[in-house]
């Protein structure tokens, strides 16, 4: 519908649309009620027309098109030395890539533009491991077929990495491990669920292996901390949601845990310990709210880490090498995180003194020094701060 044909509408084209001439009469008055609690002027001519007193905000001002300080996506690269992000150019979002001066600071003023594109937005987009390439996600034409593209640094040459009609990807995964490797979740053979395929962008590009078939109701594939498929989240006919676990390629998936529907909202499976003998889980089955837990997959002894009895568990900021929790917040008025690890504590209080937002860890480099810090607010937009450990 065309919502310029909303500011004028006629009292016969309303009538019109009810039924039973009795209760016309009721109708209009309700209408017109209606339109004034809603701040609608009610402009009296020969035409008796209504017509609406403030104009339509435009969609691009709504989605920050028109802003071009609006940014997305912003992440330092592995090694520190380049700062990337998606801002709008001529209403379509970009990639731009900053480098780090001899100062040790970024000037976006100096960033340097790296995709052209003049019809579909690209807000996705981060760093592979390599610290020279990027990988990000874009439909064509807005058809929800989400294609995964790998960009050259260097000669700024983008690549489609799944060049398939009517494919969708339904998500990446990366590991510093691994620089040159991906994970993809994409439904290339299967219409219905994503398959698990991985690629080495060293390699022929063309060149991608399938690790395993989606049967029609695999959510989700979870990989441990060596990248071996150790399980799968599924839903039921019931709406559950269950996640099966395995020790070994060669063992077939077993359920661990089962979450109805009411309770699927807030519990979901975080992440493997660096032993890959224990997990990480949230876990809201028979509480009230949501409990971080870590459990021993040999001994199945359930440790709860953190645990509030009437707010939500937020988000859980896990060391990517240790596999330890450094913090996790709870969803109160304001998420405030809770320090875990004390060798970030201070670095935590110094944050928190810049300001009032909540604040999240956006990016950081691989080896935990350089961190793009987010204040978040939900009546004005959010500040990223550069913040440099070291100094």
């Amino acid at each position: 519908m065309n919502p310029d044909a909303l500011s004028v509408i006629t009292f016969q084209e309303h009538l019109n649309l009810r039924k039973g001439k009795k209760k016309q009469g009721v109708v209009v008055k309700k209408v017109v009620l209606f339109l004034l609690l809603c701040g609608v002027t009610i402009m009296s001519d020969a035409k008796a027309k209504w017509k609406l007193e403030t104009p339509l905000i435009p969609r691009s001002v709504l989605f920050g098109l028109e802003d071009p300080s609006a940014k997305a996506s912003m992440c330092i690269s592995p090694e520190g030395d380049y700062l990337l992000y998606c801002t709008p150019v001529d209403k379509i979002y970009n990639i731009f890539v900053c480098v780090k001066d001899d100062n040790g600071k970024f000037d976006l003023k100096k960033s340097i533009q790296i995709t052209y594109e003049t019809k579909q937005h690209i807000k996705a987009a981060g760093w592979m491991y390599t610290n020279g390439h990027i990988l990000y996600s874009q439909d064509k034409d807005g058809d929800e077929n989400t294609h995964l593209y790998l960009l050259d640094l260097h000669n700024q040459e983008s690549i489609d990495l799944t060049p398939f009609d009517g494919v969708k990807v339904f998500g990446s995964e990366l590991d510093r491990r691994y620089p040159n490797k991906i994970l993809i979740t994409m439904n290339k053979d299967n219409p219905q669920g994503g398959d698990l395929y991985t690629m080495d962008i060293s390699k022929d590009l063309t060149d991608m292996t399938k690790l395993t078939s989606n049967p029609g109701n695999v959510l989700e594939y979870i990989t441990d901390d060596d990248w071996n498929i150790r399980g799968i989240m599924q839903t039921t006919m019931e709406a559950t949601t269950q996640i099966h676990l395995r020790n070994s390629d060669d063992e077939p998936f077993e359920q661990f845990i089962e979450w109805d529907m009411e309770d699927s909202d807030t519990s979901y499976f975080l992440d493997f310990c660096n032993n890959n003998k224990s997990i990480y889980i949230v876990d809201a089955k028979d509480s009230n709210t949501a409990k971080l837990k870590k459990i021993n997959l040999e001994t199945k002894e359930e440790e709860i880490i953190a645990h509030d009895p009437n707010y939500e568990m937020g988000s859980v900021f896990i060391h990517p090498k240790t596999k330890e929790i450094i913090s996790y917040n709870i969803a109160k008025d304001r998420s405030k995180p809770t320090i875990l690890d004390k060798s970030f504590e201070s670095d935590f209080e110094l944050m928190d003194e810049i300001e009032e937002g909540d604040l999240s860890i956006a990016s950081m480099d691989k080896d935990m020094n350089t961190w793009i810090c987010a204040f978040t607010y939900d009546d004005r937009v959010h500040n990223y701060y550069l913040f440099d450990r070291t100094n």
